[in-house]
């Protein structure tokens, strides 16, 4: 509503966006995890893969409707925030993406779907960095500051994905960059 903008199409596109982003979360799963597809299909989902398919609905749907791209993605930037807190702890309880075992006093008992033992909580860790952007993003666009659009959301992305990036360290699943696991990229 700052923005002069109706807020009907946003808000459908902010609707449709999660659903194909389920797909592209679906797809970028089965790319780094190569296998049988129906392993892939009833396997986990990859966040990475969600924020980057939804964030393209998103934009395109305000492209083709002609509406201010940068001043939407900052508005949807804290609620696409707190969906990957909440989706992370979605996580915890699952067991996938589980930390490696540890020795150390904030090791939180958990399973990797296989052992359950004192573990690295990466999944409570990458909640709570989820958690702190869309709070902070939610003061920034409360408060009216002067900005530059879609500044937000970029930024928000960039802490984000330097933290996720971080946290793949401690994962007890071995990480490989994408060209040396998946034999569909190579």
């Amino acid at each position: 509503p700052h923005e002069n903008v109706s807020t009907d199409v946003p808000v459908a596109a902010s609707l449709l966006a999660p659903f194909v982003g389920l797909i592209g979360a679906k797809v970028w799963y089965a790319v780094l995890h190569p296998g049988p597809w129906r392993t892939a299909l009833l396997g986990g989902w990859a966040v990475d893969g969600f924020l980057l398919v939804a964030s393209i609905v998103v934009v395109a749907s305000l492209v083709v409707l002609s509406l201010p791209v940068a001043a939407v993605l900052d508005a949807i930037t804290p609620g696409l925030f707190l969906a990957v807190a909440i989706g992370r702890i979605g996580c915890f309880l699952a067991g996938c993406c589980a930390g490696r075992v540890t020795d150390s006093r904030f090791g939180v008992w958990s399973s990797d779907r296989r052992v359950g033992a004192r573990r690295v909580p990466v999944q409570l860790l990458e909640s709570g960095v989820g958690l702190v952007i869309a709070s902070v993003a939610t003061v920034v666009i409360l408060t009216h500051v002067p900005r530059i659009d879609g500044l937000i959301f970029f930024g928000a992305l960039a802490v984000y994905f330097g933290a996720r990036h971080s946290l793949l360290r401690v994962r007890a699943e071995r990480r490989d960059f994408l060209w040396r696991r998946s034999t569909v990229v190579a």
